[in-house]
C-alpha cells in the first residue's frame, strides 16, 4: 500500500473511459453463439431457466384432470423424474397417497392440504405412504416443481380408476 501511495499517476486519454464502456457493451463473437439467453419470464428460477424456453406457457403441458397440468423436465437414471404441476385456481387434486419421496416447492401461487397452506418459496418432503388432498387457494393458480421416485397412487372411490393410467404416464419418461 505504501508504493503505491508514492507512485504518480500515469495520463491517460480522454476517451479511456468511453473506450472502455463502449467494449462492456459488445460480446465476441466466439461467445455470442453460447451467451445464455436470459428468460423472458423473470419469476422462473436461474436453475430451471435451462428446461423452460421463456415462460411457463411455453411448456409441453399435459392435462391430468380439469384443473391440473403436469409437464416433464427430466428424469434420473434411478427413476426419480422432475416436473411442474399447474393447477388451476380453486383447483383440486383427488385425495392420493405416495408411492415413494416426493419434494415439492411451490413456485407461483399456493395451496392447501389437511396440514396447511404451502405458499411460493415452501419447501415439502412427503414420504412413502404420505397421504392428502392438495387444492390451489382459489385467488391465483398454482405452479409447483415436483421431483419424486415414484408415480402417486389415487385412494378415492372413482380417481382409483386413473391408478393404472398415472403408472403408465409416470414411466413412460
Amino acid at each position: 500500500g505504501n508504493l503505491f501511495e508514492q507512485l504518480q499517476p500515469a495520463a491517460s486519454s480522454p476517451q479511456l473511459k468511453d473506450n472502455v464502456m463502449a467494449m462492456l457493451d459488445q460480446v465476441p463473437e466466439e461467445l455470442a453463439e453460447t451467451a445464455v439467453k436470459p428468460s423472458i419470464d423473470s419469476n422462473i428460477p436461474r436453475c430451471l431457466q435451462q428446461f423452460i424456453p421463456a415462460n411457463y406457457d411455453e411448456l409441453k403441458w399435459k392435462r391430468m384432470s380439469p384443473s391440473i397440468k403436469t409437464a416433464f423436465l427430466c428424469s434420473a437414471e434411478n427413476g426419480a423424474q422432475v416436473s411442474l404441476l399447474r393447477i388451476k385456481a380453486g383447483g383440486k387434486a383427488g385425495h392420493h397417497r405416495h408411492l415413494g419421496d416426493e419434494i415439492t416447492v411451490i413456485l407461483e401461487g399456493s395451496f392447501s392440504d389437511e396440514f396447511g397452506i404451502y405458499r411460493k418459496g415452501d419447501f415439502m418432503l412427503h414420504g412413502d405412504d404420505h397421504k392428502h388432498k392438495p387444492m390451489a387457494t382459489k385467488d391465483a393458480e398454482c405452479i409447483c416443481l415436483i421431483v419424486q421416485d415414484a408415480p402417486i397412487q389415487f385412494t378415492g372411490f372413482f380417481s382409483r380408476l386413473l391408478n393404472p393410467l398415472l403408472r403408465k404416464n409416470y414411466y413412460a419418461y
